[in-house]
């Protein structure tokens, strides 16, 4: 998520159309250790102890840059593919990123990701289609690898995914809601937050008034044509001119603060911004719409001016995504892995933890005794895997027990419906939704 914004505002005239990376194989020596120079944005970024997992394991200094997920885009092709070694971005990003030319990023092939294995990943990565369909499954496929290259070159190996939907604050939502529409109910009139990131934001609503029969299904929920777009903006427009929505967010930390301050009680956020939430004291709950659910698809691509002599050391530190170790850093911060079915990723996690993050099976503890003096309501809104002492061994889920929000990582990649991916006429959507904001 992956999360996100700004994707209209890429240049067209930086794509270069067809343009293609003359990937060259290296027989460049092995390197014994380095730094390697991340570009990302926030909460996209590398954490304490996977930077130590690298400098401990494999003699890897990771030094990131952190821009703003509205200019990452711009930054990544205004680059012309030199000032860092790799970046980390949002599916949405990979049409423009992989056709730049000047090149931007190259392509690395499959065999210098050894955990890159069928039996180390997720169906979502291995067979697509066979989970959210043949018209999302290959844009996930064609979002991660090299064009004309699917399953052979990276264009931006995955190293975390996500499945984007809403939260609420139970503290005055007394009950879970069931889907998008529950959003734009009544009761919680001026206290919406909505992302302000139309090539998102119009596709949710969209999937909404599509599976709802308030318009025709569109022939590509995540690409749709004008008159498409212009049904769900009109739609949109009589919610905001009944005063529905408090605010808009476009960058991560404006999400968790409308939370945290009370503001709003409903919003479209990342799952991470449900947990930044609740370690503040604010209960927040992240639910399933019955609609379904948008995914977004992150990866890391290596700059096109990497020298040859430093793709050894990249390629290590690629790889080292797909490890338990980061497997179990990005599920406490509320991302998943393709590799979660590896026997790696379950010997990082403990027992408790594996099951509670994956199988969506309950803590051994009840809540009353992980969260006390709360109403189980309020308690499950506030618990935090980062403070609970997971259990090792495995052992008895308590019928009490927590539940991770939304449940199995297969209940909830079952749920995808659209994909935070790249839309042929963005600016269309960007000029629609500037007529939305300024009804």
């Amino acid at each position: 998520m992956m999360g996100k914004a700004g994707i209209g505002v890429i240049a067209a005239a930086a794509i270069g159309a067809g343009a293609y990376y003359a990937y060259q194989s290296t027989t460049a020596p092995q390197v014994t250790g380095g730094t390697v120079g991340m570009l990302t944005y926030s909460p996209l970024y590398a954490v304490p102890d996977y930077k130590t997992y690298l400098k401990n394991n494999f003699n890897i200094d990771l030094e990131e840059t952190l821009d703003s997920a509205a200019t990452l885009g711009d930054k990544l092709i205004s680059s012309k593919g030199r000032g860092w070694d790799t970046t980390v971005f949002w599916g949405a990003f990979s049409k423009p990123v992989f056709s730049a030319n000047p090149a931007v990023v190259q392509p690395y092939t499959k065999d210098k990701i050894p955990r890159w294995k069928d039996e180390n990943l997720g169906r979502l990565f291995t067979d697509p289609k066979s989970v959210v369909g043949d018209v999302v499954g290959q844009q996930i496929l064609n979002d991660m690898w090299w064009p004309g290259k699917i399953g052979q070159e990276f264009g931006a190996l995955c190293p975390m995914y996500g499945i984007d939907t809403f939260a609420i604050n139970p503290e005055f939502v007394d009950h879970p809601l069931q889907g998008w529409g529950d959003m734009m109910d009544r009761q919680w009139k001026g206290k919406v937050a909505m992302m302000d990131i139309p090539t998102i934001t119009i596709d949710i609503w969209a999937m909404h008034l599509a599976k709802t029969n308030q318009i025709p299904q569109p022939g590509v929920i995540y690409n749709l044509t004008p008159p498409e777009v212009d049904q769900v903006v009109n739609w949109l427009i009589d919610q905001k001119k009944a005063g529905q929505i408090k605010a808009f967010w476009g960058d991560y930390g404006t999400s968790v603060n409308l939370m945290t301050s009370r503001e709003v009680y409903v919003a479209d956020i990342w799952n991470a911004a449900v947990f930044d939430a609740r370690r503040a004291g604010v209960p927040a709950y992240y639910l399933l719409p019955n609609e379904g659910s948008i995914a977004w698809i992150g990866g890391e691509a290596v700059f096109a001016g990497v020298d040859s002599s430093k793709l050894p050391l990249i390629y290590k530190y690629l790889d080292s995504r797909l490890s338990g170790s980061w497997a179990r850093t990005a599920g406490l911060l509320a991302y998943q892995t393709p590799a979660w079915p590896s026997q790696e990723a379950k010997n990082a996690f403990e027992a408790e933890f594996y099951d509670w993050n994956f199988l969506g099976k309950a803590t051994y503890k009840p809540i009353s005794e992980i969260v006390p003096g709360k109403s189980a309501w309020i308690a499950n809104g506030l618990f935090d895997p980062q403070k609970y002492t997971w259990q090792k061994e495995p052992g008895t889920p308590s019928s009490d027990g927590n539940k991770k929000d939304r449940g199995s990582i297969e209940t909830i990649e079952k749920s995808i419906t659209t994909l935070e991916t790249w839309e042929d006429r963005a600016d269309y959507y960007v000029s629609s939704w500037n007529k939305f904001k300024q009804a």
